[in-house]
């Protein structure tokens, strides 16, 4: 099909119910797994020149989309052969990965803004706690504790500004278009 990606799983277990269950959950993961890849092939221009916390940044969105687009799988067929195993198939309408990943990306910076406030809301609280002193031993605790607190900040700043979202996901929709899918609505 060229507007549906497709999973197939399946699986032989001691019964019919635990078999179509783990059939489905094979189907899942082979969608997943394919998802994963065309995220990977798009981020991956705008990733190989980074490392550490951009890199695991990149990896949190896409793991972040599969999650999202595989609320919207749906059974195609199940089928039970002779000997017990059940085979399963899933579907997924691929216009809707380029929309999944930029909601994945957003949903990802809003969670890292969310690390930020609460890091600095833990240093600040942290501060009024110890209030003034110079007891040495405390000074040097605080000067720690807002040296991590703004090496922390500092990351996800710098996460946060070099993800490109819209590139990534526009990219997604070109990788997707070139290997023959139509992302037009139906």
């Amino acid at each position: 099909s060229n507007r549906l990606v497709y999973g197939v799983g399946r699986s032989k277990l001691s019964n019919l119910k635990n078999s179509q269950d783990a059939s489905y959950a094979d189907a899942n993961a082979d969608l997943a797994k394919k998802l994963s890849i065309r995220v990977n092939e798009a981020s991956s221009s705008y990733s190989s020149d980074t490392e550490g916390v951009v890199l695991d940044a990149y990896e949190s969105i896409k793991m972040m989309t599969v999650s999202f687009t595989m609320k919207g799988v749906v059974l195609e067929d199940r089928w039970v052969a002779e000997d017990g195993t059940v085979w399963t198939l899933v579907s997924l309408k691929i216009k809707d990965l380029p929309q999944m990943y930029e909601e994945a990306a957003e949903s990802y910076r809003k969670e890292q803004e969310e690390k930020k406030s609460s890091t600095l809301k833990k240093l600040e609280d942290l501060l009024a706690e110890i209030g003034e002193t110079e007891d040495e031993e405390t000074l040097s605790f605080v000067k720690l504790a807002s040296e991590k607190a703004n090496s922390i900040v500092e990351e996800i700043d710098v996460a946060l500004s070099t993800i490109n979202t819209d590139g990534v996901r526009d990219k997604i929709g070109e990788s997707l278009v070139m290997d023959g899918y139509d992302l037009s609505e139906e």
